[in-house]
């Protein structure tokens, strides 16, 4: 990606200082996963991230996407746990009454499988409150990179401004004095050239113009 303005100023900055800040920060923004939301991205459409800040979010979505996988375990999980029961129901009789023993085989194997699965839950569950902790800290540690990384920045970037106003003035005072010689050196020569359009005559002035290649 091509460096933006505001980006190549960036350069050559201090690391930030280490700065804590409050879950509840995010919570008052109503904001559940910093890299999924709208503005953080917008933010960092136009200005470059640090290595720690990418860091923070490859965590950070690590996070997300293991969280996915778990809940959707858990759903996968609790379908196949309603086939399981209701394929024993369907083969009870055939089981027990006709004493078959492939229905009865396929019987254990379901209610084997539906022991696994309610063994599994409450893993799935502890592991899912661990990781909604994880994020929450992950968020926090990713904004408070980026605020210390932003506030350097704008630092820096103020600092680049008052040097840009203070090069604006000097070309304005700069363009202001070329503009008045300008004016001064024009006034004199159309007055010089009427002086000698009005003493030489059109003719010898169309010779000596032509002489001196004067526009």
């Amino acid at each position: 990606m091509a460096r933006t303005a505001f980006g190549k100023i960036l350069d050559g900055l201090m690391p930030a200082k280490k700065i804590t800040l409050d879950e509840r920060v995010l919570q008052r923004a109503r904001i559940s996963v910093l890299t999924l939301d709208e503005r953080w991205n917008n933010l960092f459409a136009a200005i470059e991230k640090t290595p720690a800040i990418i860091k923070a979010e490859e965590a950070l979505n690590n996070c997300v996407k293991e969280q996915a996988r778990l809940t959707a375990e858990s759903k996968d999980n609790q379908t196949d746990k309603k086939a399981r029961l209701r394929r024993i129901m369907e083969l009870t009789t055939e089981a027990f009454e006709r004493e078959n023993e492939a229905a009865r085989a396929e019987i254990t194997e379901c209610e084997e499988r539906v022991r696994a699965i309610n063994a599994r839950e409450p893993e799935i569950e502890r592991e899912q409150g661990a990781l909604a902790q994880k994020i929450k800290d992950s968020n926090v540690a990713l904004l408070e990179s980026a605020v210390a990384y932003l506030y350097v920045s704008m630092k820096k970037s103020q600092k680049r401004v008052a040097e840009l106003d203070t090069m604006i003035t000097d070309m304005r005072e700069t363009l202001k004095d070329c503009i008045s010689e300008r004016e001064l050196l024009d006034a004199a020569g159309t007055e010089t050239y009427h002086f000698l359009h009005g003493l030489l005559g059109a003719a010898q002035i169309e010779s000596l113009d032509e002489h001196y290649s004067l526009d």
